[in-house]
């Protein structure tokens, strides 16, 4: 990318302002709990993305960790400092929300199935440590017992 500049940094939460436009209408609040429990639990993997713009940090991306962590009550986040032209901005707010591939229901009980093989664990324990429902686990787990072609479509 041209004209870009990136710095790491711990950001205070009150600096920090919403994107001037986000990606999505509304913070799913659900999904926001979710998020939160995560970075409680492990902490936060990636740091958000910022501009500073008039003594405090704009959300170029990540507005969904910032609000879960602002949940959580942190004074500080980890943060992207980026300096890049707009256009450059739009560019990563894009890549971010949408490069990333779906995890599809196939691979999460896939996924599911192996951590339970792996840590040894019961269905209940996967619940506790994926924070999903029962009846969550218990549904993408059945799918691997269905027939291959009502799987892959083929």
């Amino acid at each position: 990318m041209q004209n870009e500049g990136k710095a790491f940094d711990k950001i205070p939460i009150k600096l920090i302002i919403p994107p001037d436009i986000a990606m999505r209408s509304y913070a799913d609040l659900q999904n926001i709990e979710s998020l939160s429990e995560s970075i409680k639990e492990i902490g936060l993997i990636n740091p958000i993305s910022v501009e500073f713009v008039d003594g405090r940090y704009r959300i170029i991306a990540g507005h969904r960790r910032y609000l879960a962590c602002k949940k959580l009550g942190y004074e500080e986040i980890k943060a992207i400092i980026i300096i890049a032209e707009e256009n450059v901005k739009f560019k990563i707010r894009s890549a971010e929300n949408y490069e990333r591939q779906e995890v599809t229901i196939y691979d999460e009980a896939i996924y599911f199935q192996s951590i339970m093989e792996t840590l040894k664990i019961t269905q209940k324990q996967l619940t506790e440590y994926c924070q999903k429902s029962e009846s969550y686990i218990s549904e993408r787990l059945a799918i691997l017992s269905y027939p291959p072609h009502i799987v892959t479509g083929k």
